[in-house]
């Protein structure tokens, strides 16, 4: 896809994941296969199967569950995790988007598991196809570090995501 779609339809996922984080709810499975568009462009944010609901914000989980392409490191790790856990698989969805496939995706996916967990997100493949912008964001999304992400009102901010506001709807 383009960068201009990826913009249109990271906006909304980014709206959607904000709303499910504010309800405690951690997705734990986020990736293109559980995102879902409308004839009219809507997207949803669709496969709850593995997704929990903390009680308290400060808690974590320490379950390795979710699809392993998509998987932050520390859910690999089985060290406990919260909300970034859904902002990397948004970067390695965006890459996928984009790309084709997720990184390591030429891997089985247990040797994938381990490539992530030990060098986190390899880089691009076709690194001189993507904007500056989209390169930025995706970065803030896939540090190896949890706590270095940045969060969905961050992220919201983000200038890739601000370059919508330029641009006509029916353009894209």
């Amino acid at each position: 896809l383009t960068e201009d779609v990826i913009l249109r339809i990271f906006i909304q996922i980014a709206i959607g994941l904000r709303y499910i984080h504010e309800h405690k709810i951690v997705h734990r499975d986020l990736k293109p296969q559980n995102i879902f568009m409308t004839r009219v462009g809507v997207v949803k944010i669709g496969d709850f199967g593995v997704s929990r609901s903390l009680d308290r914000s400060s808690e974590l989980m320490k379950t390795i569950v979710g699809t392993p392409y998509w998987m932050a490191p520390e859910v690999i790790n089985g060290t406990a995790y919260s909300f970034p856990a859904d902002l990397w698989s948004v970067g390695i969805t965006a890459v996928e988007l984009s790309e084709g496939a997720p990184p390591y995706v030429e891997l089985a996916p247990t040797k994938a598991m381990i490539e992530i967990f030990v060098k986190g997100f390899p880089g691009y493949r076709f690194k001189k196809m993507h904007s500056p912008e989209f390169m930025d964001f995706v970065s803030h999304c896939v540090q190896k570090k949890d706590i270095d992400r940045w969060d969905i009102p961050h992220l919201l901010e983000h200038p890739f995501i601000k370059r919508a506001e330029r641009m006509p709807r029916q353009e894209v």
